[in-house]
């Protein structure tokens, strides 16, 4: 992301409802993800959590921006590991999962998505039989 601190804090800024130079806790995921960050929602509750407070400056943000920048450039992604674990659902083994059931999947394990956020990342790469080549998909979420 590499965003500047002035850029960061404006946007910080949009989320002051009250007109305070503070931001409710609960905004945090929010305005990461709105800084094209995408933190876990354990790492969200982690760093909240060690606040003790309702609403935060960007003082107190700026250093929670940051290690979920640096944790966020630290990730990788094993494709052949999504791959076998969208093999144990394919069952005729067609590399084509139906969006449906991808759907089913994200809102259910691991880092639970609602509908809307499960649809909205595979509406792009869903074909017009509804189906979804998850090599596609591994690309698509990776890079």
């Amino acid at each position: 992301m590499n965003h500047s601190n002035d850029f960061i804090e404006a946007c910080f800024s949009e989320f002051d409802n009250q007109g305070d130079n503070k931001i409710g806790v609960k905004h945090v995921a929010d305005l990461s993800r709105a800084l094209g960050l995408n933190p876990t929602n354990h790492a969200l509750k982690v760093m909240i959590q060690a606040l003790k407070e309702e609403r935060i400056t960007f003082e107190q943000y700026l250093p929670i921006y940051k290690a979920l920048e640096k944790k966020e450039s630290e990730k990788e992604y094993d494709a052949a590991a999504f791959k076998e674990g969208f093999r144990l659902f394919d069952i005729d083994n067609s590399g084509r999962l139906p969006v449906a059931e991808l759907e089913r999947i994200l809102s259910k394990l691991g880092e639970k998505l609602n509908m809307d956020e499960a649809s909205a990342i595979l509406q792009p790469v869903t074909d017009s039989d509804g189906q979804v080549d998850y090599d596609k998909l591994i690309n698509y979420v990776t890079s």
